[in-house]
């Protein structure tokens, strides 16, 4: 037998595992082969385009193109001014981009609120019968007034929806449209609101005159009614003392007294002259001495009265101040009322008309192939995202 040199005999080493065995793809056996995991992604690809694209996109363009009702547009522009508003003032506006009368803006913010108010619905409705123009059974679904009978707060809500206003805070312009569906529904809706924002700006200037007259209205009632009482006074004051006017009687008193003294100091002058020329008991003498003591005794009654009529005269002079300083003070107010009647009329308000509604010849709502397209866009965008967002959790799975 043969012996082998142990040197020469090398280990026997151990084989390794077999290797799977690839398929013809190149691929460990028993997972998907490309192509199959290629057909099956553009497929779920393709389902989901039809059902988030296409399908949507289809509904969408019958809708725009076969259901959407004709919107026409009824509208007007207007601006609040003052009648103090001047080119001076406007020019100044326009280069420093100011509203130049706080006014007029705190009118158009209230204009403003008023396209929006129940109010204006309510008013509205009594010129154009909104529930009839706006819930006809031949206006699509989606616009449509529903259901016709609604409460008045929800008939504002939709009037709001239907509603746009632009308002240039520089140039105090405003400009509103209302939509509609008929050109004649337009025209007649939007000529009432028009209407009616008018009415209510020449309401809002009417009150703001009458509270700028009201206090010099006022301040002249008080004067007028202290002008009557001082001349009721002074009239009363003539009835009771049957005297027209004292201070006269008194300023005739004083002449007739001094006349009176006047010649009774002649007399006495002649007395004393014809006592050194003729006897005591002569005819002349006791003529001249009957006289004196006749223009005496007249003297002393009419300053006997003279102390009653320097009562009268200071009651008199007394209603007579208060008629001066009435009928002053009633100049005074009537001038200021004068006044206050320029500003009143020089801080008037009046909607000035630029754009006066007119009737529609086309719809301008919706814009179909607009909508359409915008559709498409929305549609496309959807399904990208949908479709990004799927293969990445698909492949954090795998």
């Amino acid at each position: 037998m043969t012996r082998h040199d142990p040197k020469l005999i090398r280990p026997v080493r151990e084989r390794p595992e077999p290797r799977a065995k690839a398929d013809t793809s190149g691929l460990l056996v028993g997972m998907p082969a490309p192509r199959a995991r290629s057909a099956r992604g553009r497929r779920t690809a393709l389902l989901s385009f039809l059902l988030l694209v296409v399908a949507p996109f289809l509904m969408a363009s019958w809708y725009w193109l076969a259901v959407a009702s004709d919107r026409y547009l009824g509208g007007a522009g207007f601006v609040v001014r003052s009648m103090t508003d001047n080119a001076g003032g406007d020019m100044l506006g326009s280069l420093t981009g100011l509203i130049g009368s706080t006014g007029t803006t705190s009118d158009t913010g209230i204009v403003l609120r008023f396209l929006e108010s129940r109010d204006l619905v309510e008013r509205v409705m009594e010129d154009v019968d909104l529930r009839a123009a706006f819930g006809a059974s031949s206006i699509d679904p989606l616009y449509r007034l529903r259901p016709v009978d609604a409460p008045i707060e929800e008939l504002r809500d939709y009037w709001r929806s239907r509603l746009s206003i632009t308002h240039d805070a520089t140039t105090g312009l405003v400009n509103f449209n209302i939509e509609a569906f008929t050109p004649e529904d337009a025209l007649a809706i939007a000529s009432s609101v028009l209407k009616h924002v008018n009415d209510l700006v020449n309401r809002v200037s009417a009150e703001a005159r009458r509270e700028v007259l009201r206090a010099s209205e006022a301040e002249l009632e008080r004067a007028e009614a202290r002008l009557r009482e001082a001349a009721a006074a002074q009239r009363r004051f003539r009835e009771e003392n049957r005297e027209l006017n004292p201070l006269a009687s008194a300023g005739e008193q004083t002449l007739h007294v001094a006349g009176i003294e006047e010649r009774l100091s002649d007399t006495r002058r002649r007395i004393a002259m014809l006592e050194r020329q003729i006897e005591d008991g002569s005819p002349q003498l006791t003529a001249l001495r009957h006289e004196e003591a006749s223009l005496v005794e007249e003297l002393a009654s009419i300053r006997a009265r003279s102390g009653e009529k320097a009562e009268l005269v200071e009651e008199f002079e007394a209603i007579e101040l208060e008629k001066h300083l009435a009928q002053e003070a009633y100049a005074s107010t009537l001038a200021s009322l004068e006044a206050a009647r320029v500003r009143a009329d020089s801080a008037q308000r009046y909607l000035a008309v630029f754009h006066e509604p007119q009737l529609a010849q086309s719809p301008e709502l919706p814009r179909r192939w607009i909508n359409i397209a915008l559709s498409l866009v929305a549609l496309l965008a959807i399904w990208s995202i949908a479709a990004l967002i799927t293969r990445h959790i698909s492949d954090r799975l795998r």
